[in-house]
Order: structure tokens, then sequence, then C-alpha cells
């Protein structure tokens, strides 16, 4: 099956080059032509089930929040889409889509998977520009240049109305029933016709009673005021004066409005094509249209085109953007931050190799090509300092002075007043990589292939240690090339390296033995943290490994533990005591108390997927600094919070044999479904198809790759078996016949949904069924029946023959009403050996 590379936090537009004082996350998600089949998008929908249709210039697509299905019009196939020329969609009161057409209208067959076309008069292929439900049932659908006609669902045939379109026009664009039931019609350059569906009177508005003849929309927002949208502006209808008011404009006032939809805490929005309009919606204080800011990414929401609106049963804003594709806008807020420090650079290849935050809660950063970078607490950069563009490391020490360390230069001092670096004479080898101040006011510097140096900024005086300085009272650095170093609450300073960790006690100037040094030698170490309780945690290629301090004992997580990935490049922790770490494969936190690992990968307000191996920073607020390929993901880790996850699962594709199934599909003659798929409690197979696959979803649209599902079988396992995040399949190879109860549970950050339950049954060859046994116990029977009458026959005629004769003599008499039995009783069996459900 191919996937889906989804949710891509992208920006979807050409944006204006963003300066490095303007660094904002992003909170997005974009669909392009990779997953719709075009990205001329006509109109955006979501059924009762939860899928989203999107009717666009090419072709019909339909997501259940993993992947898109794309329908197309087959030649030949009267139950494919009837046009790719997709104009419109509508949902009736009993939940089935409605889809119109440039030739005509269909409505889809969710049980088969498939499209039922309306048949017009004379056969003709009308172009539908409307379709609505009337508040009695009827259903009435407008053409270009045909007029209405209304929609008999049972025989699926279209009748003229031609009352109606006497009283309106052939050419009717758009079509509207208001609560009080007049029925308005929207003439292409005409305006906007006002019907009574009793009396058919009828009242026309043109311009200038209306502010432009190209009708658009029309809708009733939560106070029941009618509001109608023209290419050019939005008014709402005074029933008093019957007169259309138009709604003021913030700003300069707009032109090319598309669509509106009305949200469920009763916002109006409203899309254009403008160009720094985007979407607006009206606001309930001042009642002007005001500009769509409320998202972290209105500057590329309003450089766009956006041709159709949806706010979701999540609340979530859906833009279907011309030319772009699919753009969604997530109801909640994030609860990590990014900044796009890295591309706001314009540099390709640029890298962040050190985070610190100051005594002043300025973040500083070292950028690869790029220099020493100064940030506020919003992650704008206030500061550029260029003179030295390979620094790998920065610190602040107690007396609050930077030190830089370079790949090129060595160490040296950065005055934050002028940008200059005071370079210090200190020979070395390698390059620096990591600084650390310890509780003994020195600075310790490794370098990267050297072992490290010991530095008094008041003295001037270093000192250089490696690993073929040994000494056996004093004991030896385990490995030169030296990746992070913790200067731990008693003083002692631990060297993660590529050969575990060592650790230096400078008020005895000795290295002090590892317990456990045989195990963590064998591991390259990135990154290295303290506890609250004292104990050690190293970040290593194979996973994250503690130390206890008092017992000396280690413990390794891996991705068998439930790690998204095993190397672990950076390290905090939080109040609670939770150790979070970022790896090659997203940010995980482990909750120790509760022996849970949960796992945060793209999404809620993470853009990055893969850390940068030992840059990271936790200062005494709690806050977390994670370096990416791409920026500085921040948070505090108690604002992540775990909500209960309450979608429903629901079943969205069978696949046997690589073949989706429907209501349709049979297994060894008998139907494996008797409903639609996302109903369905019960599969039945036959033991040929004892191979298959099922899709789940929730309907989730926020961050589908973090959703994952546990599963079972209840009568096989009381433990469950996870799927990888973002994988929605779950299959099963070669299972014996039998009754067997699926639960399933979709999990996502920690939180599950309710358990869901199926049925299935694999019925067994007719010769292992039921019937099968029961016609050996008949054969049984009857063999050994045969065998006595005959034995006493021969007994009886007291025929001189040998014992083997006699019995040879039996076998024949009794092979041909044997025959006569097996032969009928095989063909019984055959036919019913399927409806076997043990």
């Amino acid at each position: 099956m191919k996937y889906l590379y989804l949710l891509f936090i992208l920006s979807l537009f050409y944006l204006s080059k963003v300066s490095a004082q303007n660094t904002h996350p992003y909170n997005m998600k974009d669909y392009r032509m990779t997953e719709l089949s075009s990205n001329l998008i006509n109109k955006i929908i979501q059924d009762s089930s939860g899928y989203i249709w999107v009717a666009t210039d090419y072709g019909l697509n339909k997501y259940d929040g993993i992947k898109f299905t794309q329908y197309l019009h087959i030649e030949g196939d009267s139950t494919s889409l009837l046009s790719n020329n997709v104009k419109t969609l509508m949902i009736d009161k009993n939940g089935i889509l409605w889809i119109g057409t440039n030739k005509g209208i269909q409505c889809y067959n969710s049980l088969e998977n498939s499209f039922k076309t309306i048949i017009f008069p004379e056969n003709l292929y009308l172009h539908v520009s409307n379709i609505i439900e009337l508040r009695d049932g009827q259903m009435w659908v407008t053409t270009a240049g045909t007029g209405v006609f209304s929609i008999d669902k049972d025989n699926l045939r279209a009748k003229p109305l031609d009352e109606i379109t006497r009283l309106t026009d052939d050419f009717i664009a758009y079509m509207y029933q208001d609560k009080q039931n007049y029925i308005w019609f929207g003439i292409n350059d005409k305006g906007l016709i006002q019907m009574n569906p009793i009396t058919k009177k009828t009242k026309q508005f043109t311009i200038p009673d209306i502010p432009s003849n190209s009708i658009i929309c029309m809708l009733e927002d939560d106070n029941d005021r009618l509001l109608m949208s023209t290419s050019i502006s939005v008014s709402y209808f005074d029933r008093n004066s019957q007169k259309f008011i138009p709604i003021e404009w913030e700003g300069q006032p707009g032109y090319g409005i598309t669509d509106m939809t009305l949200s469920h805490n009763g916002n109006v929005f409203v899309s254009t094509t403008t160009k720094g309009q985007g979407v607006k919606y009206i606001d309930k204080k001042s009642g002007k249209l005001l500009t769509y800011t409320n998202s972290r990414n209105s500057l590329a929401i309003n450089t766009g085109k956006i041709h159709a609106l949806l706010e979701d049963r999540d609340k979530n804003l859906w833009l279907g953007c011309f030319m772009k594709g699919l753009l969604v806008i997530p109801n909640k807020s994030t609860q990590f931050n990014f900044w796009n420090i890295v591309n706001n650079q314009n540099q390709l290849g640029n890298l962040i190799t050190s985070i610190y935050k100051d005594h002043e809660g300025y973040i500083w950063c070292t950028v690869d090509r790029v220099g020493i970078l100064k940030l506020n607490d919003k992650g704008e950069i206030i500061k550029q300092y260029t003179e030295i563009d390979d620094a790998i490391s920065i610190v602040e020490d107690s007396k609050n002075n930077l030190w830089i360390g370079s790949y090129s230069k060595g160490l040296a001092k950065l005055d934050r007043k002028t940008g200059k670096c005071n370079f210090l004479n200190i020979p070395y080898y390698g390059y620096m990589k990591t600084i650390r101040e310890g509780r003994d006011n020195l600075l310790y510097i490794s370098t990267f292939g050297a072992g490290f140096i010991q530095y008094n900024p008041q003295t001037g005086i270093h000192k250089q240690y490696n690993m073929r300085q040994e000494d056996p009272q004093k004991g030896r650095l385990g490995n030169d090339w030296i990746t992070s170093i913790l200067c731990d609450s008693k003083g002692l300073i631990w060297f993660a390296h590529y050969k575990g960790v060592s650790c230096f006690d400078p008020s005895q100037n000795r290295f002090i033995p590892i317990k456990h040094d045989s195990i963590l030698s064998n591991q390259i170490c990135l990154s290295i943290m303290e506890s609250n309780d004292g104990n050690i945690w190293l970040g290593t290629y194979n996973g994250l490994f503690s130390i206890d301090r008092a017992t000396q004992d280690i413990k390794n997580y891996t991705v068998k533990d439930g790690l998204s990935s095993d190397v672990i490049c950076g390290l905090a922790q939080d109040k609670e005591g939770n150790i979070w770490c970022s790896t090659f494969q997203g940010i995980n936190q482990i909750k120790i108390k509760d022996n849970k690992i949960i796992n945060y990968y793209i999404g809620n307000g993470l853009f990055d997927k893969i850390y940068n191996r030992g840059v990271y920073f936790q200062g005494a607020d709690g806050i977390i600094y994670w370096g990416g390929n791409n920026g500085i993901t921040s948070f505090y880790p108690e604002n992540i919070i775990t909500p209960s996850y309450e979608h429903e699962i629901l079943t969205t594709n069978l696949y046997v044999h690589n073949q989706s199934v429907n209501i349709n599909t049979l297994s060894g003659g008998k139907h494996i479904i008797d409903s639609e798929i996302l109903s369905a409690k019960e599969f039945k197979f036959s033991y040929e198809d004892n191979t298959f696959t099922f899709e789940f979803s929730t309907m989730d649209f926020i961050d589908p790759e973090n959703i994952y599902y546990e599963y079972r079988l209840k009568e096989l396992s009381s433990e469950w078996s996870s799927t990888l995040p973002g994988i929605n399949q779950v299959t099963y190879n070669h299972l014996n016949p039998g009754k067997y109860t699926l639960e399933v549970k979709a999990g996502k950050f920690g939180a599950f949904s309710q358990p869901k339950q199926f049925s299935i049954i694999i019925s067994p060859p007719w010769y292992k069924s039921t019937w099968a046994y029961a016609f050996y116990l008949f054969l049984i029977l009857i063999f050994g029946v045969l065998i006595v009458n005959l034995i006493r026959k021969k007994r009886n005629e007291q025929i001189n023959e040998s014992k083997l004769q006699f019995f040879i003599n039996i076998s024949h008499e009794i092979r041909s009403p044997l025959t006569l039995i097996i032969s009928p009783m095989e063909k019984l069996l055959k036919s019913n050996f399927d409806t076997e459900t043990m």
C-alpha cells in the first residue's frame, strides 16, 4: 500500500523574504499534488462519518486522516465518477454525498464505494452549479443553461421545474433556502432573486440594490441574520426594510470573494483571492470584516488565494488554496514552540551547534556559517555577531562573561557591546566542542580528538588532559573524542565521549572509576545530564542509560521499551522527575514513576523531527531548548499536557489478497461483511482467505503521524501489539479456523481511545467441519453394520474358503454401496462447509 508523506509543515505560499527579526513558528498542515488529484479546489465538505471530501477541477478526493483516495472518471465504467470536473458537493439529511459536475449529478454509494448517476430528461449531460435540499425534503439542482430540476432520489431521475425556471433564469449560479423558507437564486450577471415557495412570488435585487450582480454565497449566522456575499462585498439582509446593507471592511476594501462558512462558535469566515486579505471574519463587536490573524501563520494565509473554506467537526479550519492545495489550521494552540532561525539565514547547510540562556533571559546560539545569534524569549533575533562564523559552543560563567569556542580559533571571550571576541592563547588540538563552568569556577573545554582543557579565567593557567596520560593513582580519561560535559552538583566533572563516560574529581585531580565501565565503554555518548535525585543520565547511539549514584546500577532504555529512536541527542528533566530527550526521531518523555514513554513527532508545534547531537539546554526556569535541523524547539514541560483521547476508531478499509473489500465481496461464496465497512462489526472469511489487512482511522486530522494503534486477538494473547506511529494497518497472516475477538485502541501522546471490538470468523475446510465429523461417524456406523451383516451371511451360507479370501469377498461386496453413499454426501458437505462458524 502506498502511504502518503503527510503533514509536512511547510509554508504554502511564495512568501516575501522573512527577515531575521520575524521568526514565526509554523502551525499548519499542507496537502499538495502528491496527495490530491488536483490543486484547483472548488469545494470542501465533511460527511457524517468524518471523511473530508475535496472537489477539484480534476477529480474528487476523500481523506480519512491518513491518506487521500482519488476518484476519477473511468471510460466505460458507469459506477465511476461522471466527470473529473467536480463543481460542488452537498451532504443530505440522510448523510448521502451528492456530487455536481459539468456533466450532471451523482450520489456516492458508500456500501459499494461507487457512484450512482441521476438521469436527466433525454439523457442530457448538464452543468450542475448548485445542489440544495429543501426543508420539506425535496432536492433541487441548478444548472448552467437549463434552469432548475428536482431529484427523485428513489428512481434516480431529474425532473425539470419549468415554472421555477420561468420565474428565475436558465443560468443559475447559486441557490439557498433561508430559515423563513424563502428560496434565493443567484443569477449569472443578473443579481439575486427571492422567491416565496408557496405563492411563487419573486423579488429581484440588482445593482445598486446590491454591490454586485455576481452572487457567491449565502448563509445565516447564529443570530439568524441572512448574509450574502458577492465577488466584491459581504452584506446582510435587513428584513424590515428588505434591503441589503454592506458590511464595512477593515482597511482597503477587497475583492475576489470566493466562499463563506459559519464556524461552531458563530464566527463567519470569508475567503478571498485578494493578496493581503486571504481569510476575513466578521467581528461580532465592531461588525466589520477583519483580517483573520488568530493563526501564527497569518502572513502565509493572507498572501494566498483562498477558493474554498470548511470548519470541520473538531473546529479545524480547512482552506482550499489556488494552485497550492489544502491548508489546515488546527483549532488547538500548540504546546511546543518552533523558531525558524536557520532557514531565515537563507543559506544551505546552516547548523545550530549550541544553545545557552544567559542571566538576563536572552537565548544565545551559535550557527555554523552564520555566527552568534542573540534572541529574545519570543525567538526573535535581536542581534547577530558575525566575527566568528565557525563558532561551535557558547556558555556564560558565574561572572556573566560569555565564552565562545571556535572550530579554527579556539577559546574567546565575547564583548556583548562591541561584538568583538578576545581569543586566548591556549594551544589545543582538534576543535573545541563544549564549554562548561565547574563549581570550582574553572572552565572545562572539550576538544574533539584531544581530550579536555581545564582553564582558570582569573590566572590564565590551563592544563591539558587526554587519554594518553595514564597514572595508576589518578586514573585517566577514557577517550579523547568528548561530545558533552556535565558539571554535577557535587563538583565532579563528567565527560561523555566515544567510549562511554569518564568522571573527573578536580579537588583530587583524579578520575573516579565507574562500576559498569565495561558496558558503557562500548557506547558512543552524545549527551549527559544529572537528574534531581543525583543520578546520571547518558544519551547514546544505543539508547538512554541511567546510572544510580547510590547503587552504581545502570539501566538501559531503547526502542524496545518505547523510545522512538535509539539516538539520544539531548536530555532534560521536568519538575515531576520525568526525563525528556531529543532524538533522531522526535522527542520522548520517559515517565519514570509510571514506567511509560510518550513520543512526540511532527505537529503540535513541532517542526523538526531530527535533532542535532549534543545541542540542548535547560535553564533554571525549566524551559527546554532543543537544536534541530531547521531551528530551535522550546517548551515548558509542565505545559505539555496529555489529554484524553476521545476519537472513535473506524474501520476504513479491509484488504484480502490486496483487494479492497466492500459489501459485495465474497469469501468462499459468502459475503465477508453485511454492512458498510465503517459500521461492520463482524468479518467472515473462508479458510483460503485467512490472511488480511485492516485499515483504521480516528478521523483526527491534526498530527495523525503521532497516532498509533494497539491491538490483540483475545483468544490468542492477552498482550497488546502496537503499530508504529503514523501507521494505521493491522495484518494477520494464516489464521487458523475459529472465532476470534479483535480488540483495537488508538493512542496519541500517551492517551488512548476506548477499545473497540470486532468479531473475526475463519471457517474451516469442509473436511474439518462439524458436518464432516458427523459424516465420518455416519460412515463408521454404516461400515460396521455392513461388515457385521456380511459376516453373518457368509457364515450362514457355510462356504468353505480361506480366511483371506473370506475378507476379500466381503470388501468387494461393501465397496459398491459405500460409493453410492459417499459421493452425494461429499457434494453436500462441500456446498455447506463455509457456513460453519464453530
